[in-house]
């Protein structure tokens, strides 16, 4: 896991593409509704640094319960913008 954070914090591109591809099999099966599957990549992961790597850069990490609990709320957002609801 360690080695995989390392590699998609080291290659951004990295991880937009691979979220991109995922949003785009979930859009092809349904379960999402994307529009540009790129751009609602680099909002995800603008959400999830903003939220977790840009604090604990500069104030340290979050507890658990609180990462976790951020952590469901910005899915929860993210899914209530690109969730398939038809």
């Amino acid at each position: 896991m360690k080695v995989t954070i390392g590699v998609f914090i080291t290659n951004l591109e990295l991880v937009k593409d691979t979220l991109a591809a995922w949003l785009q099999d979930a859009e092809a099966d349904g379960r999402m509704k994307t529009w540009t599957a790129k751009r609602a990549a680099e909002a995800f992961w603008a959400m999830m640094g903003g939220a977790f790597f840009w604090p604990a850069l500069f104030s340290g990490p979050m507890k658990a319960r609180e990462a976790d609990a951020m952590k469901k709320e910005l899915i929860q957002i993210f899914l209530a913008r690109y969730k398939n609801k038809d």
